[in-house]
């Protein structure tokens, strides 16, 4: 199955970060302003609990309770 692409567009540094494998820092700098990017580099990763709440706070419950699913944590199903 294919990857989705990212909600939003990303720079060439926010490229380079995640070949770099640096997803967790690149997702905690843009989650206040993106925080839909953040939550799509966190599933990349599978950081399925930080994507559930970086949904959330990007006003996506449908993409918080697919992630909230797919942690299989009982407390992210809540939240979602």
């Amino acid at each position: 199955m294919r990857a989705s692409p990212p909600p939003e567009p990303l720079d060439a540094e926010q490229r380079a970060e995640l070949e770099a494998g640096r997803h967790e820092a690149l997702a905690a700098s843009l989650r206040e302003q993106r925080p839909a990017l953040a939550a799509w580099i966190l599933e990349q990763v599978w950081a399925f609990d930080g994507a559930t709440s970086a949904w959330l706070d990007a006003g996506r419950p449908v993409d918080a309770l697919r992630t909230a699913l797919e942690s299989r944590d009982p407390e992210a199903l809540e939240q979602s």
